[in-house]
């Protein structure tokens, strides 16, 4: 599963036109989500009640819920942060993957992003 999310997001990343910078605020909305290989879309006027809400300071990444991400790597223009809980994925493309930790993959939440 973690193959087929970093596969999806390499690949739209090779179209990406705009990308994430630090020191500005994102809001994410939810596309869809991949629960064990099946994947499951996202009505926008549902995902509109639960954005997810970011902004990227030096090596972190911090929801507007306080909740820090810690960088981890760079392959191209992807960055990759975590932490206890989640890892996250961030594309050229204004793209966000989010895998929880302990559903080791089974679960995935694709977001597309909207600087403010």
């Amino acid at each position: 599963m973690k193959k087929l999310l970093l596969t999806t997001l390499f690949i739209s990343s090779m179209f990406a036109n705009e990308s994430f910078e630090k020191n500005k605020e994102y809001t994410c909305l939810n596309t869809h989500n991949i629960k064990q290989g099946q994947q499951f879309n996202v009505e926008e006027k549902e995902a509109v009640k639960k954005p997810f809400i970011f902004s990227i300071k030096e090596n972190q990444l911090i929801t507007k819920e306080n909740i820090v991400f810690d960088f981890k790597m760079s392959r191209g223009s992807m960055s990759s942060y975590s932490n206890s809980e989640y890892m996250l994925l961030l594309t050229p493309d204004m793209g966000l993957g989010l895998v929880p930790r302990k559903a080791k993959g089974s679960i995935q939440f694709y977001f597309t992003c909207k600087s403010k």
